[in-house]
């Protein structure tokens, strides 16, 4: 699919035919400079959306929970904008919204991703008024940007908007794809024939449960000799080898919004064991050698992983998951970008 035009003519040849569509992607999750904003599924929609003929700069502002960064990064928005023709602001989470849409004269598309949604899991009485706030700032700028993306169905559901598009992050096929366990094992000086669970995170994200992770890994290991391998903090590019060398990928997430892991680990062929979180049961659900288990009892899971671990195998799901190519959910994109310039007159 060619990447869309923009009508009127190219600034350096006036003779020449339109120019691609140019889009200014907001986002705090990802930088082209600075690694410690890398969130890779961030960078692989760019990349993706350029590689379909878009013209896509990228805006990277921290902002945290200071107004003054707010403030600042708004100016710095419209600073952009007086500079190049940008026809479409694409906002990558609900606070990036609220600098996008600090302006009216481009179309603005705001993707949600999950915590901005739906909060997170926190102790803090302060951190909760925050994750209000957020979750009160994206709720209301679902209302109104042109158009909004969410990464899965349920997203949508808990916003006020009626109309919106499910698409979730896409996967690069040509980087998690199924390799050799054994090379795999070698590479990351793994055990090489005892089974491995895997858990992918930060063990000290409340989120994602790592101690309910550890309760039904031990009830499993007390009747099959097996490995705990967390990953956290790798480089990406070695988490294919982390999925290739494992055995069943365990997600014991208290909330999701559509956890690439999971895609992730189905595109290298990993048997997946998870609690019914985010978009999991669509994703798992109806692929042999998988386990949804609706209950987050240590025994459930465990029971679950030793289904996993006595008949070990890899899956057929990679091929089960195409749709979630990038550049397939590229394209859908791209029509959104449609969409919202048609509302501002513009045919694309």
């Amino acid at each position: 699919m060619n990447g869309l035009k923009t009508p009127g003519v190219n600034a350096d040849n006036p003779e020449a035919s339109p120019r691609p569509l140019r889009i200014l992607f907001v986002t705090t999750q990802w930088s082209e400079t600075d690694e410690a904003k890398s969130a890779p599924f961030v960078g692989r929609e760019i990349e993706s959306l350029r590689a379909h003929g878009l013209d896509v700069d990228v805006f990277t502002y921290t902002g945290g929970w200071s107004f003054f960064a707010y403030l600042r990064a708004i100016r710095q928005l419209h600073a952009r904008l007086r500079q190049a023709p940008y026809d479409v602001v694409h906002a990558r989470f609900g606070q990036c919204g609220l600098v996008g849409r600090a302006q009216r004269k481009v179309p603005v598309v705001i993707t949600y991703g999950g915590s901005d949604v739906q909060g997170v899991l926190t102790a803090s009485m302060s951190m909760r008024l925050k994750i209000w706030t957020l979750r009160s700032v994206s709720w209301v700028l679902s209302l109104l940007a042109d158009e909004v993306i969410v990464v899965s169905r349920h997203l949508g559901e808990k916003l006020p908007r009626r109309y919106y598009h499910v698409i979730p992050s896409g996967i690069d096929f040509t980087v998690f794809r199924p390799i050799d366990r054994q090379q795999a094992r070698i590479q990351l000086a793994l055990p090489p024939d005892k089974p491995l669970v895997l858990f992918v995170g930060n063990p000290d994200n409340e989120q994602k449960r790592f101690s309910l992770a550890e309760r039904a890994f031990e009830r499993a290991a007390a009747s099959i000799d097996a490995e705990l391998v967390v990953l956290t903090g790798q480089p990406s590019a070695r988490v294919p080898l982390f999925m290739n060398a494992c055995d069943v990928l365990l997600l014991t997430s208290f909330q999701e919004g559509s956890p690439n892991v999971v895609k992730e680990a189905l595109a290298c062929n990993l048997p997946v064991v998870s609690v019914n979180v985010g978009d999991v049961r669509e994703r798992i659900g109806a692929i042999e050698g998988c386990v949804l288990c609706e209950s987050s009892a240590p025994e459930v899971l465990a029971d679950a992983l030793l289904t996993v671990l006595k008949h070990p195998r890899r899956l057929a799901s990679r091929e089960l998951i195409r749709d979630l190519d990038g550049t397939v959910l590229a394209e859908k994109v791209i029509d959104v970008y449609r969409r919202a310039l048609a509302k501002h007159g513009r045919p694309a």
